[in-house]
């Protein structure tokens, strides 16, 4: 298996920094062995003799299992150009952190992954799992005043959408993102909602690094067209002294043709723009609007809670609505295992319960469930 290390030992940029990533990851996952000693090994030609020497044979044989594992994929989606000629641009947190406003740089800590099951996942858990030292600060990091944690990574092997279906997750093309949130109890009757606040927010970002005409799909899929770009996957635990709350966005960047095997009509950037998004600004933009969101919803409960004046108050989403929504004033079917439902989308509630007008003129509350909505 020695082979394989040396099979890995390339000279291009881009391959290096996709590689520094997985010997990051490598370190990590045996101990948290110096990591400078795997730079070296990227460096020179002895490296498995070198890593026997001054690390453990238990890393060794880790490090090995990742990189046989790993051949195949590298070499179809990264040696033969896949990636390399179609802009790619590592997970990178230096470039993050410039594209930051300096006033996050101590709030945010970051979780950067090769692979992954998946980034919610990820964040779900503890840090005992990991290692304190496993999570990355941005420069000038201060760990006390973390207040949000992000997880990143170039790939998942088990991403998930809402009714636990597949995202499609290859290899350093997508964006696979998660941000985690601790809300206070007082909070809570603004979360019903916050998936459909972030899909908004994510209109916003998107229109901001050009792609425009962008819808939200009740509950959590932005389309442009007739196509799925992104998803949103919110997940809440309640706890007894506040609810940690984990916000997962999927956004399918560039073309693979895994993408015409699922049955949602995706796009994505690529085809979109003519080139990919560079995912370390979009990361940096999301981090600051999801993390300004947040801060939102916790100054209002607060405020509310204690009878003093909202310095900035949530915008009324009922009104909102109308305007981002893929299917507002069309006629729809909602289908779960019990039942199927025809009617008119007519707006939603300030829960994010959607509003469908049935034929005989009732309105019915939807909430969201093991159910699809579609246009007929």
């Amino acid at each position: 298996m020695d082979n394989h290390w040396e099979s890995h030992r390339w000279e291009g940029r881009a391959e290096q920094a996709l590689l520094d990533q997985l010997f990051l990851q490598l370190a990590t996952a045996g101990g948290y062995e110096d990591y400078q000693l795997y730079q070296q090994l990227l460096q020179q030609g002895d490296g498995p003799l070198l890593l026997r020497e001054k690390g453990s044979e238990a890393i060794f044989q880790k490090a090995l299992q990742y990189l046989s594992t790993l051949t195949d994929l590298i070499d179809v989606d990264l040696k033969a150009g896949k990636i390399i000629s179609k802009g790619y641009h590592p997970l990178d947190l230096q470039q993050i952190s410039q594209f930051l406003p300096s006033s996050l740089q101590d709030k945010l800590r970051f979780i950067r992954r090769f692979i992954t099951d998946s980034t919610n996942s990820d964040l779900q858990r503890p840090i005992s799992y990991w290692g304190e030292q496993y999570y990355q600060s941005l420069p000038n990091n201060l760990s006390e005043k973390v207040i949000a944690k992000i997880a990143v990574a170039e790939m998942q092997t088990g991403g998930r959408g809402r009714r636990s279906k597949t995202w499609v997750s290859p290899l350093a093309k997508n964006l696979y993102f998660s941000f985690k949130y601790r809300f206070s109890h007082r909070s809570i009757p603004y979360l019903s909602a916050l998936s459909l606040r972030i899909g908004a927010l994510l209109l916003e970002v998107l229109e901001s690094l050009g792609i425009r005409g962008g819808k939200v799909k009740w509950p959590n899929d932005i389309w442009v067209g007739q196509s799925k770009l992104a998803g949103i996957l919110v997940e809440s635990l309640f706890n007894s002294h506040d609810v940690e709350v984990i916000i997962g966005i999927g956004v399918n960047n560039q073309y693979d043709s895994e993408l015409e095997l699922v049955g949602n009509h995706p796009t994505c950037c690529e085809s979109i723009l003519g080139e990919p998004l560079d995912r370390n600004r979009l990361i940096a933009r999301l981090s600051e609007k999801i993390y300004h969101l947040c801060e939102l919803v916790e100054a209002q409960s607060y405020a509310l809670e204690q009878g003093i004046p909202v310095r900035e108050k949530l915008p009324d989403f009922t009104l909102i609505w109308p305007k981002i929504s893929l299917l507002y004033g069309r006629r729809v079917q909602l289908i779960s295992d019990r039942d199927l439902l025809i009617g008119s989308e007519v707006g939603i509630d300030e829960s994010g319960a959607l509003l469908v007008e049935l034929p005989d003129g009732e309105i019915r509350t939807i909430i969201s469930g093991d159910l699809s909505l579609r246009e007929l």
